[in-house]
This record gives structure tokens, sequence and C-alpha cells, in this order.
């Protein structure tokens, strides 16, 4: 369960804060650049208040990703849930610098293809065969220090 204060620091142009925010949460949304929703901010440079919010979201994969969750891990008040493509449980700076003193206590492996499309222009990538990417949600839970459970989810789930 997470709790009622979401942040979405990568909101894009608000696809997945607006579904969070249909399920009953308040929902403060950032993005590094202004596509119409949320307020303008680079993560990296983001203060909020340590331990006011849970974090869901869809961060780019890029160079400061890992920089990037770290950040979450600790900003957060208890739960961070990331989506990403599965084959970022792999990698040695990942491994080092994030799993072994950080690891998932969850992740949910999408069983089909999701429709993943960048800037909310979903008809472009509707094409069946465009989407090879199998992705899962990352979920961290604060000071989890176990084995990290996996699961598969239908996409309706």
């Amino acid at each position: 369960v997470f709790s009622t204060d979401i942040l979405e620091p990568f909101c894009g142009t608000g696809t997945m804060a607006e579904v969070i925010r249909a399920h009953g949460h308040n929902v403060k949304a950032y993005d590094l650049i202004d596509r119409g929703y949320g307020e303008v901010a680079d993560f990296a440079d983001l203060v909020v208040k340590t331990g006011k919010y849970d974090i869901i979201t869809n961060p780019p994969y890029d160079d400061n990703l890992i920089d990037h969750l770290l950040k979450c891990i600790k900003i957060s008040k208890k739960k961070v849930a990331v989506l990403m493509p599965l084959r970022y449980l792999s990698g040695k700076a990942r491994l080092e610098r994030l799993f072994s003193n950080f690891p998932p206590k969850r992740v949910y492996v999408y069983a089909e293809r999701i429709n993943i499309a960048q800037n909310a222009e979903f008809e472009k990538f509707n094409d069946p065969g465009a989407n090879t990417t199998i992705y899962a949600w990352f979920v961290w839970e604060k000071g989890y220090k176990g084995t990290t459970e996996l699961h598969w989810m239908l996409n309706g789930d």
C-alpha cells in the first residue's frame, strides 16, 4: 500500500500521474521539460522534504539512472515503484551501487509486452512489433535488505 502523497519526478505529459491520481492519491509532479503537465524541475537539483512522499515513476534510462534511483530511495517515505526495462536487473554498476545496498523488495514482470510511448504518443507506438522490450515494476521498501521477490503480472493487473 502506498502513501496518500505520491511524488512523480519524471511525469512527462502526466499519463502515469493521472492514473495514480484517479486511484485516490495526491500527486506532486515534475519534469525536466515543460510538456504541459506538472512543474518544471531537474530532479537532480530538486529539493523535497525527505519522508513526505512515496514515489512512483518511469525515469529516463540514461547515465543518471542510478543516481536518480538512489535519490528516490533516500527521500521516499516508505516505498518507491519504478517502471523500467527488465534488462536493468543486470549490470555491474547497478549491482555495485544500487542492488547490493538497496535490493528491491519485489519485481513485477509484465508477462506480455506493454505499450510504452514517449510523450504519450501511444498511436505512434501501437504497432505490435514496435514494443519488443520487456518491462517490470521494481519496488523498493525503505530499509529492506532481504532477497528480492519475483512476480509476474498481466497487462490489466
